[in-house]
């Protein structure tokens, strides 16, 4: 289990008790219910809207979506009859989807196994269905009889009807080919739904007057649209069906193969905004804390998916929802402004309060005293104030840390209760030593009110300050997230969307992206079918290659835009890498970081000196650039009195060495040599990474990824400062010939106080040992060059 869960689970959105109630922390930190009569509020009707006069770009619109629902009908009832030949059961595959009850089939049970064949499908593509069964009314179940719909409607399954008395005894699974072939006609249909919704939310947001395109469609004027009338209507937009394929989405709605006005708006109506009470849709109001949370977990098109219809920021002047339900999620400093909402008009209907962390008791007292409490319908602490960076990576965010404040969030964060042995181990750190101390009450607090069971595992919690690796966040760092961030590329910013091509590459070296992205890239135009028809390839083009293409199209699209964006990100890399002399620069950082050349040879300290001072005279150097090589040196080389003070009197200010000085960083004994301060296994790791790889750039290793490689191999020399359980004794594994001893695997928790830079999550996420079960990294921020500069000013 993870100790800070990537994507938690936010509390439900929507069918709240319609009780008031009001919750207060008591010494054990619980709550306990004070009822409060709710205030009864007048809901008035809403006036209806003003729809706009039909344009030629809605009857396109709606001719468009005539045309995809045609053209997926038909591939669905073509791959139907296929199945049908094939002579499957039907009821096997029912029972693969049920759980408890074998007469139903729960939504999240059904999502789970289906999520097992295809990842993509998301929770609201299965709403769409489940309501599509339930004649668009909102269900978490469909029958027996409602599943065989899919494939009877098209086919007929004469055993579909015979089994329903059989559903009490339990089947064998169904071959794999069928199950496969069902899917394939699932697939399609939660497709279709899909894009369906999509086409009717744009009809829906421009307010498309579906009364008027009814009667243009109905050219007879007899009330009623058929099939040849929807035929008719296609053709002078270059579409072109026949009357037996437009009676496919005539008769799905209509058994009667005619469509009437109410049918036809209702039909054209969003399906996710009718299942809702308009008066119970939400807006989210986030703080300037939790939006930084927030999008952190989720995307945006999540949180709509969640059943928030708006976003807005409290600090913020904003227009009253008086009929609408608010949702705030906001830090507790923020409450005030939460309280001002309700001091004259009412803001909202009712009220939401969700906190990022525990809230003051005073605070408490305020709340129960104000006019927003006959409003609140729940009232909770999320107590999730950290932020993400990928699932297993977080950070607080925290840039002034003192023992007390860290203590406390590893303390509330903590959720380790599911590991059966507990290792808190310390590279001489006061926290490591404080921490420990608190460990075993709150993961005995944590079983004693959740009863929770122990599953087994074992853990290893290290914790790590910042001073015990100063050199690592002053290197240039040839990872491409790194890499990005360090140099400040204009056009790199946080997506909205999912990335698949940065979050493969965020981590690796800069030369693999330069490798991977233009083959991947090259491949994709080689076997996607929608490419072959941008290239101008029409041959052999018949309606089956059609359908895949026009299946493809969104998908490569997307990812046309991918590969393109980090193409160019890669290119302003590589403009900048030269025109900023980084490669000699970088080379000279790494060689006073490992005392090792690139060619694997023991560096001069003179010679490296002589280096320095030369690079301090380039022209095209920054001054940015230069002042992490002066640090560098300073850190990697003991050098007289009178060339440290050469070297800081070029710094553009003192006070980073004072910063330096506060991490523990000291100028040693001062002679009149200069010599090095790499110690030999330095420069024995930095020799290991010259021989497995060619990336000279990227010898120097880490203090951290150098600790959980010790970690992996029992080599470890820390101080065990606390240990909770039993370690897990190795399972004996039976094979054919002998009994095998498996080892155990490890899950290994790095906690950095001081800041942690992109560097060093890149390396340890690089690391593969077949020990490593989970590594999940922490910190209390996370500090690009340029930022820890200003923190050691």
């Amino acid at each position: 289990m993870y100790y800070y869960p990537p994507y938690p689970t936010m509390p439900p959105l929507i069918d709240r008790p319609q009780d008031v109630k009001l919750y207060q922390f008591d010494e054990m930190q619980q709550y306990r219910i004070r009822q409060s009569p709710p205030k009864q509020v007048e809901v008035k009707k809403q006036k209806p809207p003003k729809y706009n006069q039909i344009e030629d770009q809605d009857l396109r619109l709606m001719a468009y979506t005539f045309q995809e629902e045609i053209h997926f009908r038909k591939e669905i009832k073509s791959l139907a009859q296929r199945f049908h030949k094939m002579q499957p059961k039907i009821i096997e595959i029912f029972q693969q989807f049920t759980s408890d009850s074998f007469y139903k089939i729960e939504k999240f049970k059904f999502l789970e196994v289906v999520q097992l064949q295809d990842k993509s499908i998301r929770v609201c593509d299965v709403d769409l269905l489940f309501s599509y069964l339930n004649e668009w009314k909102l269900s978490q179940s469909i029958t027996y009889s409602q599943f065989c719909y899919l494939l009877t409607k098209y086919a007929d399954f004469e055993q579909a009807r015979t089994e329903v008395g059989q559903l009490k005894i339990k089947y064998d699974k169904p071959p794999p080919e069928h199950m496969e072939y069902f899917m394939r006609i699932l697939q399609m249909y939660l497709q279709m739904f899909s894009t369906i919704e999509y086409m009717r939310q744009r009809l829906n947001k421009s307010l498309c007057n579906l009364t008027q395109v009814f009667e243009f469609i109905d050219q007879d004027k007899d009330g009623y649209i058929r099939p040849f009338e929807i035929v008719q209507f296609l053709q002078p937009f270059g579409m072109f069906v026949d009357v037996s394929e437009a009676a496919l989405v005539v008769n799905d709605i209509d058994d009667r193969g005619q469509i009437n006005l109410l049918q036809f708006m209702n039909y054209f109506k969003p399906k996710s905004m009718a299942q809702r009470n308009p008066q119970r849709c939400l807006i989210l109001i986030l703080d300037n804390i939790s939006v930084k949370i927030l999008s952190s977990i989720y995307k945006l098109k999540d949180l709509f998916d969640l059943g928030v219809s708006h976003i807005e920021k409290l600090e913020l002047v904003r227009k009253p929802y008086p009929k609408h339900d608010g949702f705030y999620f906001c830090d507790p400093s923020s409450l005030e402004l939460i309280l001002n909402d309700f001091s004259g008009d009412n803001m909202y209907r009712k009220v939401f309060l969700i906190f990022t962390q525990e809230i003051a008791e005073n605070q408490l007292e305020i709340v129960a005293k104000s006019k927003i409490l006959p409003r609140v319908v729940q009232f909770a602490v999320f107590n999730h104030f950290c932020f993400f960076m990928d699932e297993n990576t977080f950070y607080y965010n925290d840039k002034n840390p003192d023992l007390k404040s860290v203590t406390k969030q590893m303390q509330n964060g903590l959720i380790c209760t599911h590991f059966e042995c507990v290792k808190v181990l310390a590279v001489d750190s006061m926290y490591a030593q404080a921490f420990a101390e608190e460990v075993p009450k709150q993961i005995q607090l944590w079983i004693h009110q959740n009863q929770i069971q122990i599953e087994g595992g074992l853990l290893n919690i290290l914790v790590v300050e910042r001073g015990c690796d100063l050199i690592t966040p002053l290197l240039h760092d040839f990872s491409y997230q790194s890499l990005l961030l360090d140099l400040q590329i204009p056009d790199f910013k946080p997506q909205e969307t999912e990335d698949s091509v940065y979050e493969k590459y965020r981590y690796l070296h800069i030369a693999q992206a330069l490798e991977g992205l233009p083959a991947e890239f090259q491949e994709m135009v080689q076997t996607n079918p929608s490419a072959q028809v941008h290239k101008g390839d029409f041959q052999d083009l018949d309606y089956d290659k059609m359908q895949k293409i026009m299946q493809s199209m969104p998908n490569y699209n997307n990812m046309l835009k991918q590969y393109t964006f980090h193409m160019g990100l890669i290119d302003q890399i590589w403009k900048l890498f030269e025109t900023k002399g980084l490669k000699d620069l970088s080379d000279l950082e790494q060689s006073l970081a490992t005392g090792t050349t690139k060619d694997g040879q023991q560096t001069k300290s003179e010679k490296l000196y002589q280096e320095v001072q030369l690079m301090l005279q380039s022209k095209i150097i920054s001054q940015q650039d230069k002042t992490r090589l002066i640090l560098i040196c300073l850190l990697c080389l003991q050098l007289p009195e009178n060339e440290i003070n050469r070297l800081t009197e070029k710094l553009p200010d003192p006070l980073i060495v004072n910063g330096l000085q506060r991490y523990g960083f000291e100028f040693g004994k001062i002679s009149g040599k200069i010599t090095k301060k790499v110690d030999q296994e330095t420069r024995k790791l930095a020799k290991q990474k010259l021989s497995q790889m060619t990336l000279d750039l990227q010898r120097h290793t880490p203090l951290v990824e150098k600790y959980v490689t010790d970690i992996l191999s029992d080599q470890w020399k820390f101080s065990i400062v606390k240990v909770f359980g039993n370690e897990p004794a190795p399972k004996q594994v039976v094979s054919l010939r002998q009994k095998v001893q498996e080892e155990i695997k490890m899950n290994i928790f790095i906690f950095m106080v001081g800041g942690i830079s992109h560097a060093e999550i890149a390396a340890m996420r690089r690391i593969q040992h077949p020990k490593l079960d989970k590594l999940y990294i922490g910190s209390t921020n996370i500090v690009t060059p340029l930022e820890f500069l200003e923190q050691l000013k």
